[in-house]
């Protein structure tokens, strides 16, 4: 066997857990913290957006490439999925419409930042802080750009303003959550990150990324397609 498919091979199963620990937890963990107040604000109930977005990231940092497109989708499809078999009236609408595209398309952008602070830095301890800040800013990119496409849907059915005031109240009411999703997948990403320099320096782990010009060209353009999509179906 030569070390080709040995990384391979590595690669097939990397994909396995993620999308695996990406579904149970989301599912396991669903409930209980959907069944508390969120404190920040005290607007709503917290979620588990850190989960996904944990997945997300890692995916661009263990895996890179397509993979930063088809581990997200799965998670997100094979739970949604799960929750519209289990509550029949829950409202399938939420999984095939404009905010299934939006939310997908966010966790797209996270991943390629996973990827990029990757292939700039060495997986040791000076990477803890890099994809911390990394992952900060891909929340904000998501959260930003979710209730962009909330207003921008929303505000066509009367409930919100089609104005930027509209779209700043919005964003204002959006503040506690996202507070929520800096802190928690704060705290998720530097849990996982170092027991993965751990493996990498214990030559575990694999984790050299490299992009063919192809292949850059194509994942750029799937994302700015699903990016472009999100819009159009919202505007549909």
């Amino acid at each position: 066997m030569n070390i080709i498919d040995k990384i391979s091979k590595q690669k097939i199963l990397v994909v396995i857990l993620l999308v695996a620990i990406g579904v149970i937890l989301r599912i396991a963990l669903h409930d209980f913290f959907n069944g508390i107040s969120n404190p920040i604000g005290e607007s709503g109930y917290l979620d588990v957006f850190f989960v996904t977005a944990m997945i997300a990231i890692l995916s661009g940092i263990l895996l890179g490439k397509y993979f930063t497109i088809i581990v997200p989708l799965s998670v997100l499809i094979i739970t949604d999925v799960f929750y519209a078999l289990i509550d029949p009236t829950a409202n399938v609408a939420l999984y095939t419409s404009w905010l299934f595209l939006f939310t997908l398309s966010g966790y797209v952008i996270m991943a390629l930042l996973g990827f990029y602070t990757k292939k700039k830095s060495k997986l040791n301890i000076t990477f803890i802080p890099k994809i911390l800040g990394a992952g900060i800013l891909g929340i904000i990119i998501y959260d930003l750009w979710t209730n962009f496409g909330f207003w921008l849907s929303y505000s066509r059915m009367g409930w919100y303003p089609q104005t930027l005031g509209g779209l700043v109240t919005v964003y204002t009411g959006g503040l506690p959550i996202m507070i929520w999703h800096i802190l928690s997948t704060g705290l998720v990403l530097i849990t996982v990150t170092i027991p993965l320099i751990y493996l990498k320096d214990h030559k575990i782990l694999k984790t050299d990324l490299t992009l063919k010009p192809l292949e850059t060209y194509s994942i750029a353009g799937a994302t700015a397609t699903l990016i472009v999509l999100s819009v159009l179906s919202a505007l549909i």
